[in-house]
């Protein structure tokens, strides 16, 4: 049995030496934990200039299709999640009627789509029309597209409000990587108060500082080997983001408008639409947009101030940049510029004196007025910007649902409708929770049945002939029914037809 030593010191290790022969006492392990790959690529982005998260974003929907056509579009829990949100939304309906494969995945999954949609409207007339609408017509979830954008950005702001408080990074912030607008929204309810109060004066002074660099009035690109696009891209991606960000861009190009030569009559005109093979309401929605960006362009021509009429959203503001005169999307980047400098400087507080008194009154007032400030902000940024041309072409689906539903009053317009392409999908479930009596409702969901059955069994003819057994027989118009299915689902403003 070993003796306990004469000391109080413990005993340390068997033949343990002086201290001075010891071997050297290991470093602590740090506190702060190792960098994930999600924050090292956050870090990275940040070194360059724009949004860091819409970098992450730049690759989201590629890595998305590229999983939906290889795999994930057989699931049934895929069609499900499909057949929930009536399809993809337009946005990306659009993108994969620019696509050059995928046709059979495409027709598989809408074929299923349909037959589900087909099986809750059967049910509903097995009750004599006094069943309920299904769920996926009454209240249609997200596009699971952009629920997959929307997981990936929550990540990424979850992951970059985590980098930022660390205050060893609070330099990296704004050199020159920042947040566009919308993901200041979106990282702002994830940081603490005195982080956001940080990082919003640097909101506004790049804000202002590249508001500064877009000219007030611009009839040509600054240089004769730019475009409007190119010179734009870095203002943009401070305040909507980045091009990619914005997808695909569904909205027709400007030079495809032409004004009436004599007063138009809307009803004739919507008559006319319901004789095309497409959907009414989505034409009517193309002509709002072409007229208003055909205004917008010729007031802008003649000095007419317009500013509280140009578009602020990353898809209108884009589609502009993209297409129209350079006129008008300068000022259409000037105006989304300033309408976030403007929403970061509401934001930020306004110091006010302190009162007079004792200490302890004084710094009770002190931090009862950051926190009043910080509520604010976060409440002002929680609101968003309203964009005008997204309340116009809300105001030209309203009116046209509306005039839809009183042509079906008159026998005569009745018909028309009857015999029309009908509505596409998202359309048809706004017509049918808004139809004012049962009537219109019955009409219009006879319609849509009718429809989705012929598009269902050229869906299936289409498939029957990828069989090698079938290879003699002559592929006819079915064979583009995944493309027609696809717009009767999302909708589409390019063309009246695919």
């Amino acid at each position: 049995m070993k003796l306990l030593r004469s000391s109080g010191a413990p005993p340390g290790p068997e033949g343990a030496g002086p201290p001075s022969a010891r071997a050297p006492r290991r470093p602590r392990p740090s506190r702060r934990p190792a960098r994930i790959d999600e924050e090292l690529r956050l870090l990275e982005a940040l070194r360059q200039p724009g949004c860091p998260i819409c970098a992450q974003l730049e690759q989201v929907d590629r890595q998305y299709f590229f999983w939906f056509f290889n795999e994930n579009y057989a699931w049934p829990a895929t069609t499900a999640a499909l057949s929930r949100s009536l399809g993809f939304c337009l946005v990306h309906g659009d993108q994969l009627t620019q696509a050059t494969g995928g046709s059979s995945q495409l027709r598989y999954v809408h074929e299923m789509m349909i037959r589900d949609l087909r099986a809750d409207l059967a049910s509903r007339s097995r009750s004599g029309g006094r069943g309920s609408l299904p769920t996926s017509i009454t209240a249609p979830e997200i596009c699971p597209a952009c629920r997959h954008r929307h997981e990936a950005a929550s990540r990424s702001a979850f992951w970059l409000a985590r980098l930022l408080e660390d205050p060893s990074y609070a330099t990296a912030y704004g050199d020159p990587g920042l947040l566009c607008f919308p993901h200041l929204q979106m990282v702002a309810a994830a940081l603490p108060d005195q982080v956001l109060m940080r990082i919003l004066p640097v909101h506004k002074r790049v804000l202002e500082a590249t508001l500064e660099t877009v000219p007030v009035r611009k009839t040509a690109p600054a240089h004769s080997s730019e475009d409007p696009l190119t010179a734009l891209g870095h203002p943009l991606s401070t305040c909507v983001g980045h091009e990619a960000c914005a997808g695909a861009d569904p909205y027709p190009a400007l030079s495809e408008y032409a004004a009436p030569a004599a007063l138009p009559d809307p009803v004739r005109v919507f008559l006319g639409w319901l004789r095309e093979e497409a959907c009414p309401v989505c034409r009517a929605v193309r002509h709002a947009w072409l007229e208003w960006i055909a205004w917008l362009q010729h007031a802008l021509s003649q000095g007419e101030r317009v500013d509280d009429l140009l578009p602020t959203c990353p898809p209108h503001v884009w589609s502009l940049v993209r297409g129209a005169a350079p006129l008008l999307a300068f000022a259409a980047a000037r105006a989304a510029l300033t309408a976030a400098a403007s929403e970061v400087a509401t934001a930020l507080p306004r110091p006010s004196p302190p009162p007079a008194g004792p200490l302890l009154a004084r710094l009770t007032h002190r931090l009862r007025a950051a926190q009043r400030h910080t509520r604010m902000a976060r409440d002002v940024l929680s609101r968003g910007i309203r964009c005008p041309v997204c309340h116009r072409l809300s105001v030209a689906v309203d009116r046209a649902l509306a005039l839809l539903h009183t042509l079906l009053l008159d026998p005569h317009h009745r018909a028309a409708v009857e015999a029309s392409y009908g509505l596409c999908l998202r359309h048809f479930a706004r017509a049918v929770t808004t139809a004012p009596s049962e009537e219109a409702r019955d009409v219009l969901i006879r319609v849509e049945e009718a429809r989705l059955a012929l598009l269902q069994w050229e869906l299936e003819e289409s498939g029957r002939k990828l069989a090698w057994q079938y290879r003699p027989e002559t592929k006819g118009r079915e064979d583009t029914a995944w493309l027609r299915a696809l717009v009767r689902f999302s909708g589409s403003l390019r063309a009246p037809s695919p």
